[in-house]
C-alpha cells in the first residue's frame, strides 16, 4: 500500500510536480545522455529565490564527483561498486573521495559479455590474439557505468572498443535493451556480441522487463545467499553457486535450446 503524503496542500503540489518531472525525463524517445535524470531538492521556497538544504539526484557513477565537490548532497547511481573505487581513489576516479554509502538497493543483474558461438571466440583474449572485428552492441552513452566497465574489463586483457574498430569491427551503439536498433540488429543476425547487464526477467536479446521475472530472482539469489551464510560457505566460494544459477537463466532464454528440449519425438512408422 502507497506510503499517505504529509498532511497539506504544498505536499499535494510537491506530488504533482515529481509526476510532471517523471513524465518528462520518462520520455521513450529521449536518448540516454539526454535529460532522462532527476534531482529532488528540499529547502526553502519562500523567498524571492529557492534555498536548497538536501539535494538528491540520480545518475552515472561520475556523478559521484559532484556530491564531493559539494554540488548535491546525495546521489544513487548503478553499480555499488564504482562507488568503492570512488572512495578507495582507484578505477574510474584518481583520487579518494570523501563519502559515505549509506544505502545499498539489491538487485538482481549482472554483466554479461555475450558472444554468437559462429565466432569461434571462446574468452575476452581470443578477441584480442585473433584481433577479430566483432559486430558488438553496446550502450551509445560513454558516461554509462556498462560503458565504463567494459573499458576497465577490456584493458585488462590489453586492448578496447576503438581496437575493435580499428580490425574492421563496429559498434551497434544502443539505449535500453529494447532499443530497436539493437533489436532489428540481431534479427537481422548482423551482430556478433553484446555486451550489456542482464536484469532479472529482462532478455539479453532485449526482450521487456518481466516484474515477476524479478521478483522471482531477487527471492532466489536472496535464499541462495541465506543458505550459503547459514551452512557457513566461504566467502570465495559462496559466488560459485550464484554464478552457476545465473548461467542456468541465461541458458534457459536461449532460443536454441528451448527448441532442442521443446521438440516432440516422433511417433514410429506402423
Amino acid at each position: 500500500m502507497p506510503e499517505p503524503l504529509p498532511r497539506g496542500a504544498n505536499f499535494r503540489r510537491a506530488k504533482f510536480l515529481w509526476e510532471i518531472g517523471l513524465d518528462v525525463a520518462g520520455d521513450p524517445t529521449t536518448p540516454y545522455g539526454g535529460d532522462r535524470d532527476m534531482c529532488i531538492s528540499i529547502g526553502n521556497g519562500s523567498g524571492e529565490a529557492w534555498r536548497p538544504a538536501m539535494r538528491m539526484g540520480t545518475g552515472s557513477p561520475i556523478l559521484a564527483l559532484d556530491v564531493a565537490r559539494g554540488g548535491l548532497e546525495m546521489a544513487m547511481v548503478n553499480p555499488s561498486a564504482f562507488l568503492t573505487q570512488a572512495v578507495r581513489g582507484v578505477g574510474l576516479f584518481t583520487e579518494p573521495l570523501p563519502l559515505r554509502i549509506i544505502a545499498n538497493y539489491p538487485s538482481f543483474d549482472r554483466f554479461v559479455f555475450m558472444i554468437n558461438p559462429k565466432t569461434g571466440l571462446k574468452s575476452l583474449k581470443d578477441v584480442k590474439d585473433q584481433k577479430y572485428p566483432l559486430h558488438v552492441s553496446v550502450k551509445e552513452d560513454v558516461t554509462h557505468s556498462t560503458r565504463v566497465f567494459i573499458d576497465q574489463a577490456l584493458a585488462y586483457y590489453g586492448f578496447s572498443l576503438a581496437d575493435i574498430v580499428s580490425w574492421g569491427g563496429k559498434l551497434n551503439l544502443t539505449g535500453a535493451p529494447a532499443d530497436p536498433r539493437r533489436v532489428s540488429a540481431l534479427n537481422a543476425g548482423e551482430l556478433d556480441a553484446i555486451f550489456a547487464v542482464v536484469a532479472g526477467g529482462t532478455a539479453l536479446t532485449g526482450g521487456r522487463f518481466s516484474l515477476a521475472g524479478s521478483v522471482a530472482g531477487a527471492l532466489l539469489l536472496q535464499t541462495l545467499t541465506l543458505t550459503l551464510y547459514n551452512q557457513n560457505v566461504p566467502p570465495a566460494v559462496a559466488p560459485v553457486p550464484k554464478a552457476l544459477v545465473i548461467l542456468a537463466v541465461c541458458l534457459l532464454h536461449s532460443p536454441r535450446l528451448r527448441a532442442r528440449f521443446s521438440r516432440r519425438p516422433q511417433p514410429a512408422a506402423a
